[in-house]
């Protein structure tokens, strides 16, 4: 395992899921919370779940939540009682609203896909940014690297217009980059996404290579000790 990077394991997802392959499907509220306390005993500094389905998994609808409020509630109170934070993958505009009102810390891809589009409500834009929630847009691809699938292709512009006003609004904002996924997105493709921020987002040039966010440093999961490291310090 490389010092410093957080696992996660297994991402909850339904069964037949988006990334049920992985073998993190949990539904109902005592198999999540039992899921997420195994992820504490096995180690994990962060819980992630695919609160909506996603483009690369046959069968999963990314305009779909896959788990409703009260389900994620419990996800959410269950990491926090471990001391971990718990990310949302959420593609669907209701996944959005509902990681949002669970208390999730960090939201991923944050694209409000609609069957037909985007459909992104300005005030949840609005909400997002002031609430301090980390917002992880997935950028970056190397030149001439394969294109995004097509459903992702064509919300492209109204995706990056969100993203770009939340980060106005004061959004914290940070890449990721789904590494791995595709042959235009190799390991190593975080340089593509920096530029990314700065292109697409708004960023200044020398905003995406600061220390990451207090919201994300300050966690308790991302300063938890591992056997035969050096100490981490915690932030201050």
């Amino acid at each position: 395992m490389l010092d410093g990077l957080p696992p996660a394991g297994p991402p909850l997802t339904t069964r037949g899921g988006h990334c049920y392959f992985l073998g993190g499907g949990a539904e109902g509220e005592a198999a999540l919370r039992a899921a997420v306390r195994e992820r504490a005993e096995r180690g994990c500094d962060v819980v992630k779940v695919m609160v909506s389905g996603g483009n690369l998994t046959v069968g999963s609808l990314p305009h779909e939540s896959q788990y409703d409020l009260a389900a994620l509630r419990a996800v959410v109170d269950e990491a926090h009682r471990a001391g971990l934070p718990a990310a949302a993958h959420v593609h669907a505009a209701q996944a959005v609203a509902d990681a949002v009102e669970a208390g999730f810390d960090t939201l991923e891809r944050v694209t409000f896909f609609t069957a037909g589009g985007v459909g992104a409500d300005p005030s949840l834009l609005d909400r997002i940014a002031a609430s301090g929630v980390v917002v992880s847009v997935t950028v970056g691809t190397i030149p001439d690297g394969s294109p995004p699938p097509p459903a992702i292709a064509q919300r492209m512009a109204p995706i990056i217009a969100n993203h770009s006003r939340m980060f106005r609004a004061g959004a914290t904002t940070v890449p990721g980059t789904d590494a791995g996924v595709s042959p235009g997105k190799p390991h190593d493709v975080l340089p593509y996404a920096l530029r990314a921020l700065v292109e697409r987002i708004g960023m200044t040039p020398l905003k995406p290579s600061g220390p990451p966010p207090p919201p994300l440093r300050a966690r308790s999961g991302w300063r938890r000790q591992r056997a035969g490291s050096p100490p981490v310090p915690t932030p201050t």
